[in-house]
């Protein structure tokens, strides 16, 4: 491309590099990089990792890039509870964090018999309580004792009844709160999961393609057969067409010629998660694409994936692009028959690791054929891909 092309007819991925080798320029500048892998392609993220390996002043840098992240020598996560800091890189990372879903898992069971164990004991001190209750009732009506002195014992009787029922529940409540509070630990650093519907096995053929042209750009003509069960991963460098194949086989583009198939009910998902109105309501935009679902079920859907009350009610652009992640994989997935063919145009990006987990996971069991274009290797690998079509402008 040439030197004097205007910034602004650059791509994504063209306008980051072009802002990174600005700072590169400065060797003797400490860098502070906000998601600089960000719309690079394959060819830019090595690039990227090469040259912050030979900046000599040294960098922070905000990612969730794990191949980045395996390059670092520390990591510094910030949650709710306040920053976090691991020596080392995401391999040490992940297995501390492991190591911490595994610690706070027992310690959740062991709570749990504990609440258990504890409510058995009440129930057998009252029984014994009522039991000695009775055996003094039975006295008071013989008249072996004074009446006096039988009304002395029921006194102390029941204030030690008071005071037992007084520590079981100071106990009770202090089980509770330690429940609580180690199971918002546990939902916090728990990878995800999204059940979803079965994919339709009204036909194993999912699309078909033959010599088809694309606009605006000077590919071959693309000729491809895909069947349910299979996962392509599409690669290629920016600008090569991968975004516009996509959006010709969802049919959002006009192809220039050829012939293009689609069996089944096909459902493409991108970055920005267009298939949502972001000025709508998570609630508001399931219940737009699942009319015949109700409200409570909705709402149960969400709450699954830590949606709860207000945040179902907010408007999307108020939340996070995790959390916009989300409400569009409920979208896609929940209702009778999940899609037969999933079109994910760079899903991952501008994701956080724990909404990437997610959506890895959610994907890996996903039954139906996917096209795939990401230039994340650790989301590619974590997908089972089958094949690759590899697009040269």
């Amino acid at each position: 491309m040439p030197l004097s092309t205007p910034v602004q007819h650059l791509s994504g991925g063209e306008q980051t590099r072009l802002a990174l080798c600005r700072a590169f320029l400065q060797p003797d500048h400490y860098l502070l990089l906000d998601e600089p892998s960000n719309h690079l392609d394959t060819a830019g993220r090595r690039w990227l990792l090469a040259k912050l390996t030979q900046h000599p002043a040294g960098a922070l840098v905000a990612t969730h890039d794990r191949e980045l992240l395996q390059q670092v020598e520390r990591i510094l996560e910030l949650d709710q509870h306040g920053l976090n800091e691991y020596g080392g890189n995401y391999a040490i990372y992940h297995t501390i964090r492991d190591a911490q879903v595994a610690a706070t898992e027992q310690q959740l069971a062991t709570l749990k018999r504990n609440r258990q164990q504890q409510k058995l004991e009440q129930q057998a001190a009252l029984e014994k309580s009522a039991h000695r209750r009775k055996q003094g009732e039975r006295q008071r009506h013989s008249g072996s004792q004074s009446k006096l002195l039988m009304d002395a014992q029921q006194d102390r009787s029941e204030n030690t009844l008071s005071k037992l029922k007084q520590q079981h529940q100071q106990r009770a409540e202090q089980l509770a709160s330690e429940l609580s509070t180690t199971q918002t630990r546990l939902e916090t650093i728990k990878p995800q999961t999204l059940r979803f519907s079965p994919a339709s096995t009204q036909s194993s053929l999912c699309l078909h393609l033959s010599e088809l042209v694309l606009p605006y750009v000077h590919n071959a003509p693309l000729t491809l057969t895909l069947h349910q069960g299979e996962r392509w991963h599409i690669q290629g460098n920016n600008g090569s067409g991968k975004s516009t194949l996509l959006r010709v086989i969802a049919g959002l583009e006009q192809p220039i010629s050829g012939v293009c198939e689609v069996h089944g009910r096909c459902v493409y998902l991108d970055q920005h998660f267009s298939l949502l109105h972001e000025h709508e309501s998570a609630l508001t935009n399931l219940q737009r694409l699942h009319p015949d679902s109700s409200e409570t079920s909705l709402r149960t859907e969400l709450a699954g994936l830590r949606m709860r009350g207000d945040k179902a009610l907010q408007p999307l652009q108020e939340l996070s692009g995790g959390e916009r992640l989300k409400v569009a994989l409920l979208a896609v997935l929940i209702g009778e028959n999940a899609p037969a063919l999933l079109l994910l145009d760079e899903p991952d990006n501008h994701l956080d690791l724990d909404s990437r987990l997610l959506l890895e996971q959610t994907l890996t069991d996903y039954p139906g054929a996917l096209l795939v274009v990401s230039h994340d290797p650790a989301f590619i690998a974590a997908l089972n891909i089958s094949a690759s079509l590899t697009l040269t402008a």
